[in-house]
């Protein structure tokens, strides 16, 4: 969750609200701590999943879309290597937690294995 402040009372208004959940999260009031959240409304938990599905959405969506370009068309192996790295990528962001470490190394194992971008010696 990201707090901002927009000037200096606001910043005091933060500082004092931050400062009342944490005495009430040491002390396990957990209703004194909740008394000031935000309601959950519905059109934020669809906000919220859209904001998470779209990017992968897009990305399957070009993924079929490549081969419907005439440079990447001509090369099949260039077409086949960026449909399987997008569907792939598009996998990942559905499935790991955006701050996942597991990410990287499985992208780094994807363009290793992947036959575009090697030289052949």
């Amino acid at each position: 969750m990201i707090i901002r402040a927009n000037g200096p009372k606001s910043y005091d208004r933060v500082i004092e609200s931050m400062s009342a959940g944490i005495i009430a999260l040491t002390d396990d009031n957990w209703e004194s701590l909740m008394a000031h959240a935000l309601p959950v409304s519905g059109v934020s938990k669809f906000r919220s999943a859209v904001q998470r599905i779209f990017p992968p959405a897009v990305m399957l969506a070009a993924a079929f879309l490549i081969p419907l370009i005439p440079q990447v068309a001509s090369s099949p192996a260039v077409s086949g290597s960026v449909r399987v790295t997008l569907m792939v990528t598009a996998a990942l962001a559905l499935i790991l937690p955006r701050e996942s470490s597991a990410r990287a190394p499985i992208l780094d194992a994807l363009s290793k294995a992947n036959p575009i971008g090697k030289s052949d010696k």
